[in-house]
């Protein structure tokens, strides 16, 4: 199983120890070469040339930057808008382990302008604390998760969308 990310002020964390900035998926008897290739297979198939590979270090690590990926519309203020975002995704492998983190994640939208405005970590909070823009930090939230569970599923060949692993 793999822990979930939560947004904090510094950035992704995971909600099982915040101290950490990345999540373990357990593959039980699956070795790290087996492990990279499959990753490999499964985001050459999912981003198919969004997911550009920065680095990589043989059945090691594999370092992803992806770009403008949507991540979700909503309306606001009666209007549709569209959350973006752009990133790295460094995956760690050893015998039935893939540790996952992200970085240099960039959550914008895009005006008529094409104009973009950013949506740091720390605008979802005020000076108290308090978060005060918890649909986006939501959003943002969903779509990495979402993003982790389904490689995950993939990866375990369990093509049960409905499971929760």
């Amino acid at each position: 199983m793999a822990q979930e990310f939560n947004v904090s002020l510094s950035g992704l964390v995971s909600k099982k120890d915040p101290a950490k900035n990345y999540v373990v998926a357990s593959f039980s008897g699956v070795s790290a070469d087996s492990l990279y290739a499959k990753v490999s297979a499964y985001m050459e198939t999912k981003y198919s040339g969004a997911a550009v590979v920065a680095e990589t270090e043989e059945n090691k690590s594999i370092n992803y930057s992806i770009q403008d990926a949507a991540v979700s519309t909503i309306k606001k203020n009666g209007a549709e808008v569209t959350y973006y975002t752009s990133y790295n995704m460094l995956l760690d492998f050893k015998d039935g382990k893939i540790r996952i983190a992200f970085s240099n994640v960039k959550i914008y939208t895009v005006n008529e302008s094409k104009e973009k405005k950013d949506y740091a970590y720390n605008s979802f909070w005020n000076t108290e604390g308090k978060v005060v823009d918890p649909n986006t930090k939501r959003i943002v939230e969903d779509y990495y998760n979402a993003s982790v569970k389904a490689m995950i599923r993939d990866l375990k060949g369990d093509n049960d969308r409905s499971a929760d692993w």
